[in-house]
């Protein structure tokens, strides 16, 4: 997400280059302008740089981050069936969008595990601003004690769904619920379908 807000930054300056070509703008402006396109495109590079490195040192698959939309949010929490006092796990959370509206259900702990650093900075504000409970943290899913999770949201590709998958049926308990948007389990036993547009979500227990 914050390296599309940057290439729309360096879009629109570019885009005031060219009001400023149309309507004379002074030699100053143009060197301010330039000046911004210039440190924008240095972020850029090292923005791409720091997240090859990650992929590299975490020895990650890639899993991009693309949020959930918000009406889908609420949607998959309806379908979880979340109640007062459910442990709540997001899995690979992305800005934390799904505990943070979790979390204003009475009593729930609601965690969500992202890798991605500058992602789970943003997920942090997001909280702030929203006044949410919700803990987001970074580090590695996989590694993340879910043994006590209710409720396990979680918006994967498949090769790290099979990941996940064989974590859940060793560490969960019986009674956990699972909601999977986009993409399937294999093993796990499908209780409910919905379709939300183009966007299918998934109810499934152990």
């Amino acid at each position: 997400m914050n390296l599309v807000v940057f290439l729309y930054v360096n879009i629109l300056l570019i885009f005031l280059v060219l009001l400023g070509l149309v309507f004379g703008f002074n030699i100053t402006t143009f060197v301010v302008i330039f000046g911004v396109m210039a440190i924008i495109t240095v972020i850029l590079f090292i923005y791409i740089f720091y997240f090859i490195y990650s992929l590299i040192k975490e020895n990650k698959s890639f899993v991009p981050y693309v949020p959930t939309p918000m009406k889908v949010v609420y949607e998959m929490i309806k379908m979880a069936g979340v109640k007062e006092g459910d442990n709540v796990y997001d899995m690979g959370c992305g800005d934390g969008r799904l505990v943070t509206e979790a979390s204003y259900i009475p009593n729930t702990k609601c965690i969500g595990v992202e890798w991605k650093a500058d992602v789970v900075l943003t997920a942090k504000i997001r909280n702030f601003f929203k006044k949410s409970k919700a803990i987001v943290k970074q580090g590695d899913m996989y590694k993340e004690n879910i043994s006590d999770a209710d409720v396990l949201f979680t918006y994967l590709l498949p090769h790290a769904m099979d990941k996940l998958e064989d974590k859940i049926l060793n560490e969960c308990k019986d009674s956990v619920v699972i909601v999977s948007h986009g993409f399937t389990f294999k093993n796990l036993k499908l209780q409910e379908e919905r379709q939300i547009g183009k966007i299918t979500i998934r109810r499934y227990s152990k």
